[in-house]
């Protein structure tokens, strides 16, 4: 079972080698014009949306969750309506089609005003998106959750960045940040997890590189508690990708499975999301 887009957006094959796999990855403009119906949410989730304190943050609850019905009710061919999530561990929502679990892995994240939908054919996969600006209480942030190896790491790229602030550079701080919160909710714990206990050191490419979608690595877990079901370590790809209308700097994104992540496919929701296919080999 694969994954597929029709017609293809960036030629990549969605075929997953035997030890890997291949990632599409959807990003929302949570802030654009959506026709919702409302009526496929469920009191769980309406009741979640209006706990948020300010409203841009419940609108963006809501476009996400649509967004994600859309795109998966597209891909497997069936209605809407019959697509939902169950809460998982520490509430990691699980797809379900009639309420029957769906035959695919996901992971969602939000940023300001982006969303990210991370679906690959099986395993397990988290991702985490970052808007690209100064992090509050970042060295602080560090010193707490941040192995020895990745505080050194995160010194090297701020030595060669000046004028950085508390922080140091941003990106760097991120772009371990973002693997660490990724490989937890591929663990299906989020935050609740130890934070410490993964080693995200070979996330940090220096201030003046870019991340691309080219750029593996290995997240190590330190304790049997963090480990992928095959007691090995976590896979990584990162990346960075620009807002939409300049709202925003720049974001960066981790992508984190059990099993070697062979290429990423980006593509926006608004991109015809009913080419999405889901096709069975």
């Amino acid at each position: 079972m694969t994954w597929d887009i029709d017609p293809p957006a960036d030629g990549n094959c969605r075929t997953p080698t035997p030890d890997g796999c291949v990632v599409d990855l959807w990003l929302i403009d949570l802030d654009a014009d959506q026709a919702v119906d409302a009526t496929v949410f469920t009191t769980a989730e309406v009741e979640r949306a209006e706990r948020y304190r300010f409203e841009r943050d419940r609108r963006r609850f809501i476009a996400g969750r649509w967004a994600q019905r859309r795109i998966m009710a597209a891909g497997l061919g069936v209605d809407v309506r019959s697509v939902s999530f169950a809460g998982g561990v520490q509430d990691k929502p699980k797809p379900l089609v009639n309420e029957a679990p769906a035959p695919l892995a996901m992971s969602y994240s939000r940023s300001a005003e982006v969303g990210a939908l991370a679906i690959a054919a099986d395993g397990a996969l988290g991702i985490d998106i970052e808007a690209i600006e100064p992090v509050a209480e970042a060295s602080l942030v560090a010193g707490r959750h941040f192995t020895p190896g990745e505080r050194s790491a995160l010194r090297r790229a701020c030595r060669s960045h000046e004028g950085s602030g508390d922080a140091g550079d941003p990106r760097s701080f991120l772009q371990i940040w973002s693997a660490k919160e990724a490989a937890l909710k591929a663990l299906g714990i989020g935050l609740a997890g130890d934070l410490a206990s993964l080693d995200a050191s070979a996330a940090v490419t220096g201030p003046t590189t870019e991340t691309s979608s080219a750029h593996a690595f290995v997240i190590r877990a330190l304790a049997p508690s963090t480990r992928p079901q095959d007691g090995g370590d976590w896979q990584a790809r990162a990346l960075t990708f620009a807002g939409r209308g300049g709202r925003n700097a720049g974001f960066l994104a981790c992508i984190v499975a059990d099993r070697p992540v062979n290429a990423v496919a980006i593509r926006w929701f608004d991109e015809a999301p009913g080419d999405v296919v889901m096709k069975h080999r």
